[in-house]
């Protein structure tokens, strides 16, 4: 199957902002005339970033491995305090329910220096608030022990 039109996001994947359309050229016509409110000057400027970024993350394995045990090993040490996250990956969302409850968790632990955001209806259905942690590679196994205690303490409090 060869799609019409392909729809590329450069948030998470790629380490940069934006999106872009690929298509015929009256797809791209289309879009360029009647979507001027989601055309943005951004597009210029992501264009020489984002290829050395998509030819960095074909071959980023070891980054890739690197950031899996990251996640797991928050996982672990959220486990071991007795959370539960929830899901597989480097998102770590952790069920809380009543999203008042969800934001000052959020809040909490922001003022710790823990950058986590609750999310709440309408970006999640009524009822299923939950804190959604996004790992990097780049952080230590001290730090997310660290951060697994401090998620503990917050929501025993």
């Amino acid at each position: 199957v060869r799609p019409t039109i392909t729809i590329v996001t450069c948030g998470k994947a790629i380490g940069a902002a934006g999106a872009f359309i690929c298509g015929s050229r009256l797809v791209t016509q289309a879009v360029w005339n009647w979507g001027r409110g989601f055309i943005f000057s951004t597009g210029p400027w992501l264009v020489a970033p984002l290829e050395s970024r998509i030819q960095r993350v074909q071959y980023a394995d070891a980054e890739r491995a690197r950031l899996l045990a990251s996640a797991n090993a928050f996982r672990r040490a959220l486990q071991e305090h007795g959370v539960q996250p929830m899901g597989y990956g480097p998102i770590v969302p952790i069920f809380i329910g009543d999203p008042v409850r969800a934001t000052r968790a959020a809040e909490d632990l922001q003022k710790r220096g823990v950058a986590v955001y609750a999310m709440r209806p309408p970006t999640v259905a009524p009822g299923t608030a939950r804190l959604r942690f996004s790992i990097s590679a780049s952080l230590t196994d001290v730090t997310l022990r660290g951060v697994a205690a401090a998620v503990a303490e917050v929501l025993a409090g």
